[in-house]
C-alpha cells in the first residue's frame, strides 16, 4: 500500500484508497500539474516477478489510451513507482451497473435497454478499433447521472490478431458468469463472445441475477456450455418480448447463430426503443421502485 499523501514523479498525490483486485491496488489522487482528480492504479509489487504481469498492465494502458470514446474512461498517463508500473486515468465518481443493481435493483426495459444501446455501440467501436474486450461485466461498467455509462479494466483486452494465436488456456480468463461458451469448450475469442457479455448484462439489468448461478466458477462456465438459456420473462415477467428476444439472440451457444456484431445488437435495441408504446406500462414499476417498493 502507498501511503496517503504521498507525492508520485512530483506530478501525483496519493490522497485515499478505492480498492484492489488481482493484479493492482486504485488510489484517488490529485493531479498536481493539471489540478485535478485522479484514479492512480499501480500493479502489485509481488506480481513484479512475472515478466508478464508487467506486459498486461502496460498493454492496458496502451489499448485505453487509444480509444477515443465519450463511453470509455480517459487515461491520462503511465509510469513507474517504486519498480510498480502504473496508470493515472480519469477519476469517475459514479457508482458501478453492479453497485447500482445492488442498491436499488433491477432497471425498468426502458432504462436497461438506453443503458444496453450506449454500451452495444461503444462495444462496436472497440472492435473496429481492432481490440476485443473479453471482460465486459457489470461491474466494469460506470453509471453516471442520467444513466450514462462509461467503460472501464481493459486488463485482459487483446487484438483480433492476438486472439487467433492464443490457446486454449488463454482464452478461458475473465468472469465465469459473462463467459462466452465457445470460450470454455474450445478457447475461440472473437467479437462475438463479447456480445455474449452484453446479452448477459442485458439480463442482469433487467432481472437482478445472472442467467446461471453455482458455487464453483467452473460450475457456472459449464452451465454455459450446457444448460439452455433461462429466459428473463421467468424471474422478470414485466420483460418486453421483444427484449427478451434481444437477449437471447445475443447468449445464443453457437456463436454463428448470435448477433455477428454488437452494432447488430444495436439496431434492434433502437428498433425497440423507437416504439415508445413498448414501454406504457413502466411508469408505475419506476415509481415503485424509486420510492422503494417492490414490484
Amino acid at each position: 500500500m502507498i501511503k496517503f499523501w504521498t507525492r508520485i514523479d512530483n506530478k501525483y498525490r496519493i490522497n485515499t484508497y478505492i480498492s484492489d483486485g488481482g493484479m493492482s491496488i486504485v488510489y484517488e489522487a490529485k493531479d498536481l500539474i493539471h489540478k485535478r482528480t485522479v484514479a492512480f492504479k499501480i500493479l502489485r509489487k509481488e506480481l513484479l516477478s512475472d515478466p508478464l504481469n508487467t506486459v498486461r498492465f502496460n498493454f492496458e494502458a496502451d489499448v485505453q489510451s487509444k480509444l477515443d470514446n465519450e463511453h470509455i474512461v480517459k487515461i491520462y498517463d503511465k509510469g513507474v513507482y517504486d519498480s510498480c508500473p502504473y496508470i493515472v486515468s480519469e477519476y469517475i465518481s459514479g457508482q458501478t451497473l453492479e453497485d447500482k443493481l445492488k442498491l436499488h435493483g433491477k432497471f425498468s426495459c426502458k432504462e436497461a435497454s438506453k443503458i444496453m444501446l450506449q454500451l452495444a455501440n461503444t462495444v462496436q467501436y472497440i472492435h473496429d478499433q481492432g481490440y476485443i474486450h473479453r471482460d465486459i461485466k457489470s461491474q466494469n461498467i460506470f453509471c453516471l447521472k442520467n444513466n450514462f455509462v462509461k467503460i472501464s479494466d481493459f486488463g485482459i483486452a487483446v487484438t483480433k490478431d492476438i486472439a487467433k494465436q492464443l490457446r486454449k488456456s488463454d482464452a478461458v480468463v475473465g468472469s465465469p458468469h459473462y463467459l462466452a461458451p465457445e470460450l470454455s469448450a474450445n478457447g475461440i475469442i472473437s467479437e462475438r463472445s463479447d456480445v455474449y457479455a452484453l446479452g448477459v448484462v442485458y439480463f442482469e439489468l433487467v432481472t437482478n441475477s445472472y442467467p446461471y448461478n453455482a458455487d464453483d466458477p467452473v460450475d457456472v462456465a459449464v452451465k454455459h456450455i450446457n444448460e439452455p438459456t433461462p429466459y428473463p420473462s421467468h424471474i422478470n415477467k414485466n420483460v418486453l418480448p421483444n427484449l427478451e428476444n434481444i437477449i437471447l439472440k445475443a447468449m445464443e451457444k453457437d456463436p454463428t447463430k448470435r448477433y455477428q456484431s454488437a452494432k447488430e445488437m444495436a439496431l434492434d435495441i433502437e428498433k425497440l426503443l423507437a416504439d415508445d408504446s413498448n414501454f406504457k406500462n413502466e411508469k408505475k414499476g419506476f415509481f415503485q421502485r424509486l420510492f422503494g417498493f417492490k414490484d
